[in-house]
């Protein structure tokens, strides 16, 4: 699990979706297609239906920064 990296994802399209709304932030771990979106980066919480919202596709959020140990890692640009 130390390998595990969040992403600070902000939605872009909340559509379907009571869970998600427009323009917050949330935390994602990455996947081929989808992320699994978390409301706080917790690796301690990752079970905790509290913290986990579920996993959406990613044409769904832009992404703003990664996380290693709780702290930005880059910023990333996505030009789509």
């Amino acid at each position: 699990m130390d390998n595990i990296k969040f992403q600070k994802v902000l939605c872009i399209n909340p559509a379907g979706s009571n869970l998600i709304e427009l323009d917050i932030t949330y935390y994602a771990i990455e996947h081929d297609t989808v992320y699994e979106i978390y409301r706080e980066p917790s690796l301690l919480d990752i079970n905790n239906i509290s913290t986990f919202i579920g996993s959406y596709n990613k044409d769904k959020f832009f992404n703003l920064a990664k996380w290693r140990e709780e702290q930005i890692d880059s910023i990333i640009i996505d030009d789509k």
